[in-house]
């Protein structure tokens, strides 16, 4: 018969899924934003991201928004 140790899977130090489910770093809700586009062009340069997006609905606190052409930078 196998023993547990404290670094076995289901262990104390596993994550718990309901800790980090439905909220951003803010810890608001994430719950109703999303994102659906196409894109164009995504470029990296180390850490920075750049994205061209097109033809996209974006839904945030419960309103759609619609767009054409956007772009967008983040850090990763």
């Amino acid at each position: 018969m196998a023993s547990l140790d404290s670094d076995d899977i289901n262990s104390d130090l596993d994550d718990s899924d309901d800790d980090a489910e439905g909220f951003d770093e803010d810890g608001e809700d994430g719950e109703g934003m999303i994102m659906l586009c196409l894109y164009e062009k995504v470029l990296r340069v180390k850490n920075k991201w750049k994205c061209n997006l097109r033809d996209g609905i974006l839904n945030v606190n419960g309103k759609d928004y619609t767009f054409q052409k956007a772009t967008g930078e983040s850090e990763w």
